[in-house]
């Protein structure tokens, strides 16, 4: 929860923990002179307490709502109910933040002066600052009214998308500099306040429902909270320690006072996290077997989980208060390149630097370690049930998650902002060449074969993706001829400005970029390797698709290789050409390899479909493969 407490309110970053001490000197970087320094210097601690709570108990409630509680019951409608007013709250702490925010950047301005309000819609509207807390308002406020008017399970977990986007500016706004390790220090300080608000709030919100469940119903949804509390407190505890070890910067530095302090509560959370899971899982146990005592085991684990969240909060202060071993300064780059980019350059592109380069980004090294543990764990269980599931869908599997591995923290992304042929190699890779390994690993079908359905109407991960797959938008984007004009759409809008600068440039922008890309290279996939679960779609017409979708690369590359003007030229144009590579060829180059990556990737789509019309009918073992690809499907 100290991660979340720390969101800057309104410019620096003051830890809840500092509480006392706050109170009794003024920060260097808050005025002196004024009325209305004085009312920042009080008011923010409480301000600041207020707007994380709030925040953490909207979006906690809203996560266990989506995948905890069944729809049409007194539990569902009061979690709502507690949703909105805690956005409420949420919406006016956001408001008197940005006044806060406001005055602390204009010492000597009053509340009560003449100019207050114009010269306050203006920072608003006009600053950097003053915008992310309009918006931080914005969301606020929809998700306070979104959360009054809507029933629906699946309009209610667009709310919580909703209001999980509503901790991204803050988190933008409020990092600490962390030079050449920017994106990634920010991408593991996001995943850090919205697992501590999901952990926090997901708490608040069973404190608050605890009287509206009966005995049996409690058991229930406390596992099913567990659950949620483990996975976003590996979560926690994997963020956190990447922040801390980019703090820390080398090895040498973990025997200084700061780097013992990360070393112990590294430790500290481990045990806490083995602790806290042993505890939930033994007083759950209690509970469904002496269901007339659930209450008193409940207030137990409420107490055990609150224990383990002050633990951690207690590190991360002591963290707070000691000064890290490296220097806050700004990082000295010897090149225009470096400068613009602000990432040191790496070594001269060849084949093996490309290999052996490394960018590092924590929520693709997340998601991709999550990936593989989780269709493990789905296959272990097939055989723990005597099935069977076939090797070559596993390996697809790895090698296409390991692909996207290396694409979000390899080579390539280390390069991609240096060159325009190495952004060209990921967006191809992510549309043509990662999807379909995934694809032809079906793991929605090993999903549908291993996760447990419920019955009380509430959504797990078997609902959640039977519904998501099943949807009437995803039916339609999964037509052959839908998915080959998405795929040229999006190669057409990704490919020139302002989405190409937008996703170059951007860490958000390249973060959209890898899913988007992703998705679309799915929908192709499985529109031609379709699998019984679909529709039937004619032989002719998946083919006349392919064409469609080879066709698109065709034209693509052409205009790229034989281009005569630079795209994104005050990005590439302005790195003046590092290593002594020339833009403009670097540009066509990357059109010859969406020129060879897309032919590569239409022919074996081609050869796929022919397999699935044309199977082989010999008494074999690989005869079964036509069938496994047909029912690989919408994975």
């Amino acid at each position: 929860m100290s991660a979340l407490i720390g969101i800057a309110i309104p410019t620096g970053t003051f830890p809840l923990s500092l509480l006392p001490s706050f109170l009794t000197h003024v920060p260097a970087h808050l005025p002196l002179p004024g009325e209305s320094a004085g009312m920042v210097l009080w008011v923010l601690p409480v301000v600041k307490l207020i707007f994380s709570l709030a925040a953490a108990g909207a979006i906690g409630t809203l996560v266990l709502t989506c995948i905890g509680l069944s729809p049409r019951t007194l539990e569902y409608r009061k979690a709502l109910n507690f949703a909105a007013v805690s956005a409420a709250v949420w919406t006016m702490a956001s408001v008197a933040s940005a006044i806060l925010a406001y005055l602390d950047v204009a010492p000597g301005v009053s509340l009560s002066d003449d100019s207050f309000g114009p010269q306050f819609g203006y920072f608003l509207t006009t600053v950097g600052l003053g915008q992310t807390w309009l918006m931080t308002v914005l969301i606020a406020a929809a998700v306070t009214v979104l959360c009054l008017v809507v029933a629906n399970v699946g309009a209610v977990a667009w709310v919580t998308v909703l209001a999980v986007a509503g901790l991204v500016p803050l988190t933008f706004n409020s990092h600490p500099n962390f030079g050449a390790a920017q994106g990634p220090a920010m991408a593991a300080l996001g995943l850090h306040i919205i697992s501590a608000a999901v952990w926090m709030g997901g708490l608040t919100a069973l404190v608050a429902l605890r009287p509206a469940l009966k005995a049996e119903r409690l058991v229930v949804v406390v596992r099913r909270f567990s659950t949620l509390a483990l996975i976003f407190f590996i979560v926690l505890a994997a963020s956190g320690f990447l922040q801390t070890a980019i703090l820390v910067g080398t090895f040498e530095n973990l025997w200084s006072p700061y780097g013992l302090l990360v070393v112990s509560k590294g430790v500290a959370l481990l045990v806490l996290g083995v602790a806290g899971f042993v505890q939930r899982r033994w007083l759950i146990s209690r509970m469904a077997s002496n269901q007339a005592r659930s209450v008193k085991y409940f207030w137990a684990l409420v107490a055990g989980e609150l224990l383990v969240l002050g633990i951690a909060s207690g590190l991360a202060a002591a963290l707070t208060r000691t000064d890290d071993s490296s220097p806050d300064v700004p990082t000295a780059y010897a090149t225009l390149a470096e400068k613009i980019v602000d990432y040191p350059l790496p070594a001269a592109p060849t084949l093996w630097h490309y290999l052996l380069e490394m960018r590092f980004d924590p929520i693709w090294v997340l998601l991709c370690c999550a990936g593989i543990f989780v269709y493990l764990a789905g296959v272990r269980r097939l055989h723990q049930r005597g099935e069977s599931w076939p090797r070559h869908r596993t390996s697809f599997w790895l090698v296409g998650v390991l692909a996207l591995l290396y694409v979000s923290n390899g080579g390539v992304n280390a390069y991609r902002e240096f060159l325009f042929s190495a952004q060209t190699v990921a967006q191809m890779m992510l549309i043509a060449i990662i999807p379909l390994f995934l694809v032809l690993a079906a793991p929605l079908v090993l999903a549908n074969q291993t996760i447990r359905s419920r019955t009380d109407g509430s959504r797990g991960g078997r609902e959640w993706i039977t519904v998501i797959a099943g949807s009437r938008l995803i039916s339609l984007a999964t037509t052959p001829f839908a998915a080959a004009g998405i795929l040229l759409a999006s190669l057409v809008a990704f490919y020139y400005p302002p989405l190409l600068g937008w996703g170059i440039t951007d860490h958000i922008g390249h973060q959209w970029v890898i899913v988007y890309l992703l998705f679309v290279g799915t929908l192709v996939a499985t529109s031609v390797i379709r699998s019984r679960a679909l529709p039937p779609t004619s032989f002719v017409v998946r083919l006349s698709a392919v064409a469609m979708v080879i066709a698109t690369y065709t034209i693509l590359g052409i205009v790229l290789s034989t281009s005569t003007g630079l795209l994104q030229a005050d990005w590439y144009g302005a790195l003046a050409g590092p290593w002594g590579v020339d833009s403009l060829q670097d540009q066509q180059g990357g059109g010859v390899i969406v020129l060879s990556i897309g032919i590569l990737h239409s022919v074996v789509l081609a050869i796929l479909i022919v397999r699935t019309r044309y199977p082989d009918r010999s008494p074999t073992p690989s005869s079964k493969a036509p069938e496994e690809i047909e029912s690989a499907g919408p994975a």
